[in-house]
């Protein structure tokens, strides 16, 4: 909130770690509807071997709505079930990262914020620590993720550059 009022461009993500579901899952839901005004996405992650299913409504995918009827004016929130990927950190990381950017970009055109001029390329799998193989990496990959982005991935000097334009 602290952010949006100083007119700051820092954006938050919440990393959640959780064994167990949610308790007061209509509050929950209540605050995420008023928090998608805000800089913020939630990752919320299910370790241990409780049923997680309800924790799928606050994922927002299909759109997120409490029950006076408010709905979420975005979608902020992304859960991920650890014991689906445990084995696996690549799809694991990929799954709660996943939503991210275009979470960042809706909270951005929503609020009117202009990014300013391209830096440089950021090395996703360097910054990662990350060694890919196979057809992910063969030529270039476009992938559109809203009339106003598009995000370009590279594979030029063994790793993967990704400019939002």
């Amino acid at each position: 909130k602290k952010n949006k009022e100083t007119g700051s461009k820092e954006y938050m993500i919440a990393l959640i770690l959780t064994d167990g579901v949610i308790n007061d899952m209509e509050d929950s839901v209540n605050e995420i509807i008023d928090s998608t005004g805000y800089p913020l996405s939630i990752i919320i992650i299910g370790i241990g071997t409780a049923n997680f299913d309800k924790m799928n409504r606050l994922d927002g995918d299909q759109g997120l709505e409490n029950s006076k009827g408010q709905k979420a004016s975005r979608d902020i929130c992304q859960f991920v079930p650890f014991s689906k990927f445990e084995n696996d950190e690549i799809k694991l990381a990929e799954q709660v990262l996943e939503e991210v950017p275009q979470q960042v970009l809706d909270y951005m055109k929503a609020e009117k914020i202009n990014p300013g001029p391209q830096k440089e390329k950021i090395d996703i799998d360097k910054l990662l620590g990350l060694k890919r193989e196979g057809s992910f990496h063969d030529d270039k990959v476009k992938r559109k993720h809203s009339d106003s982005a598009d995000e370009s991935i590279n594979s030029e000097g063994g790793g993967t550059a990704v400019n939002i334009k």
